[in-house]
């Protein structure tokens, strides 16, 4: 089993990582595969699979337990988003309210606010979920440092923030790992 906050450090490593080369499904694998207590082979077909594979039993059921909402979010959960019965997104809910996850409009695996584009959660039978920490949903991402750096898309404010120790570059509501 893979502790919420070691499966959180995998994926946080895994920033910027460019998505052509992990989608989100990909990630996902990524961090079982990486993560201590994970499984080196972990395989899984993709993001409908995963949402379904409730349903399954032994070795192909996945998800122990999941939700229609974002309420009530704990660090390790799986957050998804779905259009009808497509679940076609998937990332890592973190202690700060934030999910990690692979995103095409971004070009890269990201960090950005767990708010209402996000509508389902899920335990995955590998990631121990943290049950001690309830995440409170953030307005907007926490920016702590002074703006530097010219605008970003849309006039958004380029900042840079210290997270775990991991140097983050902020441009409006995407993080990305700064080199």
């Amino acid at each position: 089993m893979i502790k919420a906050s070691n499966a959180i450090r995998t994926a946080r490593i895994l920033l910027g990582t460019p998505y052509k080369e992990m989608d989100c499904m990909a990630l996902i694998r990524a961090v079982i595969k990486r993560s201590a207590g994970g499984d080196k082979n972990y395989r899984c077909e993709g993001t409908n699979w995963l949402w379904r594979s409730i349903g399954n039993s032994g070795k192909y059921k996945h998800l122990t337990e999941r939700w229609e909402s974002i309420d009530g979010a704990k660090p390790g959960m799986l957050a998804f988003k779905r259009r009808g019965d497509d679940v076609h997104h998937v990332g890592l809910v973190t202690e700060a309210g934030t999910v990690i996850h692979s995103s095409s409009v971004s070009g890269c695996v990201v960090e950005t606010s767990l708010d209402s584009s996000w509508h389902c959660l899920g335990r995955h039978r590998y990631i121990e979920v943290d049950e001690r920490v309830c995440v409170d949903l953030p307005e907007e991402l926490p920016q702590t440092s002074e703006p530097v750096g010219e605008p970003g898309p849309k006039g958004a404010t380029t900042l840079i923030n210290k997270v775990d120790g991991y140097i983050m570059k902020i441009v409006g509501d995407w993080r990305v790992a700064e080199d």
